[in-house]
């Protein structure tokens, strides 16, 4: 994350050329979500998997989203517990600006309509950070890209924090990627109910 190359730079690239969008993350806020969500509208799915935690911010859109109390990973008190104590102030800390409503009201409009979901690995503390961009057919000359690296879908990971990232073209890294992504979000909780 340096001036003129960041991760956000990055991204805003890659999704004009993206039909689907999975990413494995340790930390999940809306201030990442905020970053980006204008070029993701073209994007047919977005599949977040949130390896640690998310925010209150978070839990509170998921709750307006479905009309109802957030029902949280009952199966997994751990989980509740580390999902209802991440950083609680981000959303008091979010700035008043229309960038952050109109992200709320596209993230709770994308996970009522199916477009959004998030889902939470249960069985230990997952640290990664895997984003995968599926082609849209052509876009990228191939079946897609995969970063990795150390940034969280957050603000500060997106752009703020010195981070190190790494995109990956070799269709053997994409098959890879995919098909633990898919491994995992098959055994991860849905908290987008």
């Amino acid at each position: 994350n340096e001036q003129g190359n960041t991760l956000e730079d990055v991204f805003k690239q890659l999704i004009k050329n993206t039909k689907f969008f999975d990413c494995i993350v340790g930390y999940f806020y809306p201030s990442g979500f905020f970053r980006i969500y204008k070029e993701l509208e073209g994007v047919e799915k977005i599949k977040i998997l949130i390896g640690i935690g998310t925010n209150q911010q978070a839990l509170d859109m998921l709750s307006k989203a479905k009309s109802s109390q957030v029902k949280l990973i009952d199966t997994s008190i751990q989980i509740k517990s580390q999902l209802d104590s991440k950083i609680i102030e981000e959303f008091e800390k979010s700035k008043d600006n229309i960038d952050v409503e109109e992200g709320t009201q596209k993230f709770i409009d994308w996970i009522k309509s199916g477009k959004l979901e998030i889902k939470a690995y249960p069985d230990q503390n997952m640290h990664t950070k895997l984003y995968i961009f599926t082609s849209k057919g052509g876009g990228f000359g191939d079946e897609g890209r995969v970063i990795t690296g150390s940034s969280n879908l957050t603000e500060a990971g997106l752009n703020k924090n010195l981070e190190f990232n790494v995109v990956l073209k070799r269709q053997e890294d994409f098959k890879v990627a995919s098909e633990k992504f898919e491994y995992l979000w098959g055994t991860a909780i849905d908290v987008s109910e």
